[in-house]
């Protein structure tokens, strides 16, 4: 229920349904590359390959791991995240109501990752 852009100049603009701070993007933010909505939550991929999250918290959605490393693509469900890191491995974190933040161990190496309301899909190579 809110939407974000990119600007060419890599500034982030988030509007729409504010009530969990979703579409307030933090002042020290910076540039990004790609950013991401879940329905209270947002998260940005930054230049420096590293993912900032903002919004409602209530199942982890917006808690990036500490250990998660440089990534190379960000999808945000309804409440989880996921990435994939410059190793190309998918990485998910929030609500695992049904097993959508459990990433099958036999995944290829993934170019993008989407979450969905109870899922997350993968590009793999």
């Amino acid at each position: 229920q809110h939407t974000c852009a990119i600007t060419t100049n890599g500034t982030l603009r988030c509007w729409g349904w504010n009530v969990d701070r979703q579409a307030a993007v933090p002042s020290n933010l910076g540039p990004v590359t790609a950013v991401t909505a879940g329905i209270s939550h947002t998260c940005a991929l930054t230049t420096t390959a590293g993912v900032r999250c903002w919004g409602l918290n209530s199942d982890g959605q917006a808690r990036v791991p500490a250990n998660l490393g440089r990534v190379t693509a960000v999808g945000a469900g309804r409440w989880h995240t996921c990435a994939v890191t410059t190793n190309r491995i998918v990485r998910c974190w929030g609500d695992n109501w049904v097993n959508q933040v459990n990433v099958p161990s036999d995944l290829a190496p993934a170019t993008a990752v989407t979450g969905g309301e109870q899922y997350t899909c993968a590009a793999t190579m």
